[in-house]
């Protein structure tokens, strides 16, 4: 055993040492130099410095930090990743045998091979995607997302439609009184699942990034004392988080005839692995020449062979095809067709091969852990409504965050193969999500109607954030440098007088407003059509930002598309936070 450990520690030093040294080659060199220009464009504003002093000052930042650098590239990036990956290998086999020899489990450790490659991949995708503002400072970029801030502001407060995509005046506009009961009656309903989305994270003004809490009793405990349920009502639960799996809890609340599912948002480190595994499969949702339904993943080019290994082990029902471009399907034991929102229902007879019904983009990382979850909690989930005393509950699943996220996809899975004792799963499967992490692109939205409530508390971030999103914001920043250089200063002074309403100001206030919307409307145009994933299903909106002096509503948006635009607020990441819905929920009502 001895000498397994010392030889894990010792695979772990080199491969830290190259993944260093390739770290410092992709992202700490470029960064480190364009640290020293924003530091020398800073030097240079402070007019009481001489000329010599500053030259001297750069000069030094360069020598010092330049020879640090240099001493990395005699590496090759090539010559890295050969180590790297003889290093994964002979680590991937150590923990095979130390798992075999001495029941050792590593999927939990942060330095497992397994998590060290998903942190490279994300390195990987992470300086990719810097290369489309290579070039700018650092502190250029931060000035260039200040000033889109800014044009972003004046087009909310005078043009909404631009930023929104719809006109929020329609938002607010009274409802029939039967409209307005229903979505009453779906506020109450989702301030009862919130509790069990926010229970979950145990003890939610703590963030366990190395240790996970203070054991499972604790975790159970604090769960069942944030739902007011006992221990038996505990079904089934799982209170550590891994890369691709988070925590989760199934329970039974008899006084209202449900099991809820609930899954934890982001609250360690390996949660965060999850998240920021952001790449999108490409995926379908097919029926059969007998009518059965099932899911196609057509497109997976970033995702490695170990990736596959794992989910083909975690989920059985999945196949690998070896092609091109990598080809999997989903594949279950026969099921009874049932229909779902937006899927008409043909004869077979009229059906000689599969049809497609949807497709679109998924969030790699949470697709997977919502297929380990999915995969552990079924058989659960068929053995618990096989008893017939529960042929009336309703089977809810409930999520924050990253949970949220995974809880769309699970509601997508439940009702693609539904567990077998579930009667009209399509009526009794139901997902609430709130905060959700996107997942889907904008061509599912149809699909979950029925089955998923989503709730955004006004200008949460999270939602409105993916990997487009991000290319995005890059592609405007990009794009401000471009007009930066080609008339310096002119944008800044007609925002700048834009959002000034002192008398100086107003004459050339109007043009300005004017010219602020038309350049808003320009970079979105032509920089902010990477693909979104949105929030699915029916979304409700918490907000006091379209309605005057009447508190919190509670509106149906019901275009996914109103969250196809990063908002960039003071309280984007306070309007997140567990405690925020909390307290929204409480206060809002349905207008």
């Amino acid at each position: 055993m001895a000498q397994y450990i010392r030889k894990a520690v010792l695979i772990n030093t080199y491969r830290a040492i190259s993944f260093a040294t390739l770290s410092v080659n992709k992202l700490i060199r470029p960064a480190a130099l364009r640290t020293i220009e924003s530091l020398s464009q800073v030097i240079a504003t402070k007019e009481s410095e001489e000329s010599s002093t500053k030259d001297k000052i750069i000069t030094t930042l360069r020598s010092s930090i330049g020879s640090a650098l240099d001493a990395t590239s005699k590496y090759t990036d090539t010559s890295l990743t050969y180590i790297s990956q003889s290093l994964t290998s002979n680590q991937r086999e150590l923990e095979e045998r130390l798992a075999k020899d001495f029941n050792v489990e590593f999927s939990g450790w942060l330095l497992s091979a397994e998590n060290l490659t998903v942190m490279e991949k994300i390195l990987q995708s992470f300086a990719g995607a810097l290369m489309k503002i290579q070039g700018i400072s650092s502190y250029q970029a931060f000035q260039y997302l200040i000033l889109f801030t800014d044009l972003q502001k004046i087009a909310r407060t005078y043009a909404p439609e631009m930023v929104y995509g719809i006109d929020t005046k329609k938002l607010i506009e009274p409802l029939p009184e039967l409209q307005r009961q229903e979505i009453e009656r779906i506020r109450e309903d989702a301030h009862y699942h919130l509790l069990f989305a926010t229970a979950v994270y145990g003890r939610p003004n703590r963030v366990d990034f190395i240790i996970q809490g203070n054991g499972p009793e604790t975790w159970e405990q604090n769960f069942l004392k944030g739902v007011k349920l006992q221990t038996e009502d505990l079904i089934h639960a799982c209170w550590k988080s891994f890369t691709y799996k988070p925590v989760f809890a199934f329970a039974r609340d008899s006084s209202v005839k449900k099991f809820v599912l609930s899954i934890r948002g982001t609250r360690s480190i390996l949660d965060f692995l999850t998240d920021i595994d952001a790449e999108y499969f490409n995926i379908s949702l097919r029926r059969d020449p007998k009518g059965k339904l099932y899911l196609k993943v057509h497109h997976t080019s970033h995702m490695d062979l170990h990736l596959k290994q794992k989910i083909s082990a975690m989920v059985p029902i999945i196949n690998f095809e070896e092609e091109s471009r990598v080809n999997t399907e989903l594949e279950e034991e026969k099921v009874e067709s049932h229909q779902l929102h937006g899927v008409e229902n043909k004869s077979a007879k009229n059906m000689l091969e599969d049809e497609e019904l949807y497709r679109g983009w998924i969030h790699a990382g949470m697709f997977t852990a919502a297929l380990s979850v999915f995969h552990e909690v079924k058989p659960t989930v068929e053995k618990t409504f096989a008893n017939p005393e529960y042929k009336d509950y309703q089977f809810s699943i409930s999520g924050h965050s990253l949970g949220g996220g995974i809880s769309t996809i699970l509601t997508l899975l439940f009702l693609v193969y539904p567990p077998s004792t579930i009667e009209n799963p399509s009526e009794r499967i139901i997902g609430y999500s709130y905060g959700t992490a996107a997942v889907l692109s904008k061509e599912f939205f149809p699909l979950l109607k029925d089955n998923l409530i989503s709730v955004v508390n006004e200008t949460d971030l999270v939602p409105r954030l993916s990997a487009g999103s991000v290319r995005d914001t890059l592609d405007v920043i990009r794009a401000l440098d471009l007009c930066e250089q080609k008339e310096p200063g002119v944008t800044k002074t007609i925002v700048s007088y834009a959002l000034k309403e002192d008398e100086k100001s107003q004459a050339n206030r109007p043009q300005s407003l004017k010219k602020t919307l038309e350049l808003f409307n320009i970079i979105k145009k032509e920089n902010m059509n990477s693909v979104k994933l949105l929030p699915q299903g029916r979304i409700f909106l918490m907000t006091k930002q379209f309605v005057e002096n009447k508190g919190i509503a509670f509106v149906e948006v019901k275009d996914c598309e109103f969250f196809n635009q990063l908002i960039f607020s003071r309280d984007l990441f306070i309007n997140h936070l567990p405690k925020s819905y909390e307290v929204s929920m409480q206060l809002c009502r349905a207008l």
